[in-house]
């Protein structure tokens, strides 16, 4: 019997900035998993280490990948088409003073893609918008991060003092 064993890898940072400044990281996130379907397989762990929204304290936000995780993140990443090609999103227009940056990296086996969204407080749309969005908000909240103002989160907050 043959068995597929799938290593999924992700790495992401987040960044916000005012207007024409230097923008300042709050989030870092990674999410190691293995993955064998036909052996009901699966062992991971994901990390999310935030600074909090109005201290410079840092916390770190740490969950497992069960079986059924790593079923839909595998499923997720081959669906948005990664690591093949780059989500197809765009930054959302508007008329605030603060951007968000994230560069996120994605492995799947032994291919990987690494790429960098910038966006205004609005957010981002397009046609992988959705589906890049609910993977990365579900990969969150396996971290036990459940607060709102990531650039992936329905709700962005535009100012972290």
């Amino acid at each position: 019997m043959e068995t597929d064993i799938t290593i999924l890898e992700v790495e992401w940072a987040e960044a916000l900035g005012h207007f024409k400044s230097v923008g300042s990281p709050y989030l870092f996130g990674w999410l190691r998993a293995l993955y064998v379907p036909q052996l009901s397989i699966a062992d991971g762990r994901v990390s999310v280490v935030a600074r909090h929204q109005f201290s410079s304290a840092w916390t770190e936000y740490t969950g497992e990948v069960t079986h059924p995780d790593a079923e839909a993140l595998v499923r997720a990443v081959v669906e948005l088409g990664l690591p093949d090609r780059i989500p197809r999103v765009e930054s959302v227009p508007d008329s605030s003073d603060t951007w968000f940056a994230s560069q996120v990296r994605v492995a799947l086996g032994e291919k990987s893609q690494m790429f960098v969204i910038n966006t205004e407080c609005s957010g981002l749309r397009g046609q992988d918008a959705d589906a890049l969005r609910t993977m990365m908000q579900k990969m969150l909240a396996l971290a036990g991060y459940d607060r709102d103002g990531t650039m992936f989160s329905e709700r962005v907050v535009t100012r972290r003092d």
